[in-house]
């Protein structure tokens, strides 16, 4: 009886696993966007009063080569760009950051901040392997009230990239008001 039961539910995980099939993705990525959620805390340090943005995108990419190891750093990945000159990426995960002007949302950019608020994200997969993946990236986005007029409203832009290179489309993010007035 006990051989029966286990070529039973070996017969029933066979047939369940033959029945899935793999997402077919493309190979470069795609995003949408999830959703946008801001805190407003205070940094432990220098008792500065700061809002902790988290930007959530939802993704898919057919082969699964997402995401940059630590030792990536050492040896960026490098292309040339139309005009043959050599692009190093340090980064996967671009974010552009936006502040309303009246009724425009104008490129908010950084003093002497050479990466902006790009940013990377750690392999998602298993190396070697190359399956079809999807899920949700979250990241955070520091802003201190110092450097910000009360109620900027602001957007953001974000774009991933595999690790060939690909680039994933483009997504707007909901608005959100930092350093907001009680």
């Amino acid at each position: 009886m006990k051989n029966t039961l286990i070529i039973l539910l070996f017969g029933l995980l066979s047939s369940l696993s033959a029945c899935y099939e793999k997402p077919d993705f493309p190979n470069a990525p795609t995003i949408t966007f999830d959703k946008i959620e801001k805190f407003t805390v205070q940094d432990a340090a220098t008792l500065a009063t700061k809002d902790s943005i988290i930007i959530s995108i939802n993704f898919q990419d057919g082969d699964g080569d997402l995401g940059l190891a630590i030792g990536d750093t050492l040896s960026p990945y490098q292309f040339f760009n139309d005009d043959g000159s050599i692009n190093f990426n340090y980064t996967n995960h671009k974010v552009s950051v936006f502040i309303q002007e009246g009724e425009t949302f104008v490129p908010f950019i950084l003093p002497n901040a050479e990466l902006g608020y790009d940013g990377r994200f750690q392999p998602l997969f298993e190396e070697g392997k190359s399956n079809p993946l999807e899920g949700t990236l979250r990241r955070r986005l520091n802003f201190s009230h110092n450097n910000f007029a009360p109620n900027t409203v602001m957007k953001f832009e974000v774009q991933i990239m595999d690790r060939a290179l690909n680039l994933s489309n483009v997504v707007e993010t909901d608005t959100v008001v930092i350093r907001a007035s009680p």
